[in-house]
């Protein structure tokens, strides 16, 4: 069990976990919980990292093995200049560290950007080139239809080209709690201490022009692999929950619903009152709500 009585610093975080080399680049992980239990692979939202499941990690690991990592481009991990930062790749990255620790099977836990990244995970194990068998998924709080999703200016901002460098270079601080409060059910329950850990995560090591080499992936999902992320949708025949914040502006709870109807084998679970971020919000009910499902029998 990993044992996290108090909110982590950066670098209590860094501490926990190690640093891998996978496909040329350095990645943060953390890999909790015994290696011979059912084991749970996270992938995180946009445009933080890791660190958004501090709350949830000790409960999650007493039972389970963990493996959470910072995809490139986010958090401690590396964030080259010039680079595609496809869903495509991130993909790659995630199933090459899973081999590399060793993870055979797992239960999928994605959040906000993760979900992109799980739809092309649902595609390759539809067409049979899935290195590491996917016991299953949950799917937490996510735009991921775009004509549906609730962007934020910002968003749309950084996502094309023109406006791109200069959203990017303004991003501040003060701009970053603005926006990210506004993802809350209950906006005045975020901590300054957290959101700051958060922006220190995301801007250092070239991190503010990294989000706008990052927010492509939303072409991406609005056209570019639109059709294909859909049908992996309808494909995926594992066992699958939806599990969702009911206030959150962004991943509207129409989502949920539909997500809930294309997946061939969901369950929708409401988290009431809550936001965008529900393992900040209220870790507790995601937690059981979340292990409930896992541990089950679906």
């Amino acid at each position: 069990m990993v044992d996290m009585p108090a909110m982590p610093t950066v670098a209590d975080w860094q501490a926990r976990g190690e640093f891998r080399d996978v496909l040329g680049h350095r990645l943060f992980v953390i890999d909790a919980g015994a290696r011979d239990a059912p084991a749970i692979v996270i992938l995180h939202g946009f445009p933080s990292a890791s660190w958004d499941f501090w709350r949830v990690l000790p409960a999650l690991a007493r039972a389970h093995r963990v493996v959470i990592h910072d995809q490139p481009g986010f958090g401690l991990s590396a964030k080259p200049r010039d680079y595609g930062y496809s869903i495509l790749d991130q993909a790659d990255h995630a199933l090459a560290l899973w081999q590399a620790l060793g993870v055979r099977r797992a239960h999928l836990l994605a959040h906000d950007y993760g979900c992109s990244v799980a739809t092309e995970l649902f595609h390759r194990r539809a067409a049979g080139g899935l290195p590491v068998e996917l016991a299953g998924a949950t799917l937490v709080n996510s735009g991921l239809y775009y004509d549906m999703a609730g962007l934020r200016v910002v968003q749309h901002l950084l996502r094309m080209p023109l406006t791109r460098p200069l959203a990017s270079r303004l991003a501040s601080r003060r701009m970053f709690r603005l926006n990210m409060r506004r993802l809350w059910g209950k906006p005045s329950a975020q901590l300054d201490a957290e959101l700051d850990v958060l922006w220190e995560l995301g801007s250092r090591d070239n991190g503010k022009l990294a989000l706008g080499w990052l927010s492509h992936y939303l072409e991406e999902r609005r056209w570019i692999h639109k059709a294909r992320w859909n049908a992996a949708i309808r494909a995926f025949d594992a066992p699958a929950q939806v599990l969702w914040g009911d206030r959150d502006p962004v991943g509207i709870p129409a989502i949920a619903e539909r997500l809930a109807r294309e997946l061939p084998h969901a369950r929708l679970d409401w988290l009431p009152g809550i936001g965008h971020y529900p393992m900040f919000e209220a870790p507790d009910a995601f937690t059981q709500a979340l292990l409930a499902f896992v541990d089950g029998g679906h």
